[in-house]
């Protein structure tokens, strides 16, 4: 399981990291399978040509279970509604294309 990319995890977050994942799995959590469940969920809702938006959504509550607390999902549930839902949340997974995801990151 990857913590992040070395150049924007520094040694300290990957720690944090590593010790909350260690904790989950200790109270019986599965952090591999939740992201291949939310793996599955989104590759069957591209296939039914749903929205980013409702994609989103769907993704948010398949790893609830994996992140650590309220705030946390708040926090992806916000951020995506900030900067990618007004971009191409209306659109298709299938057709959202590399300039839509940068038109939503130049602002960032």
């Amino acid at each position: 399981m990857g913590l992040g990319p070395l150049e924007f995890v520094s040694l300290a977050e990957a720690r944090e990291k590593a010790r909350a994942a260690r904790l989950q799995r200790y109270n019986g959590e599965d952090l591999l399978g939740a992201r291949a469940h939310a793996r599955v969920i989104t590759t069957k809702l591209e296939r039914k040509g749903v929205t980013f938006a409702e994609a989103m959504v769907a993704y948010i509550a398949g790893n609830k279970a994996a992140w650590r607390n309220e705030k946390h999902i708040q926090q992806w549930s916000s951020t995506l509604n900030t900067y990618a839902v007004p971009h191409f949340g209306s659109k298709a997974l299938a057709k959202i294309e590399t300039a839509d995801v940068l038109k939503a990151l130049e602002p960032i």
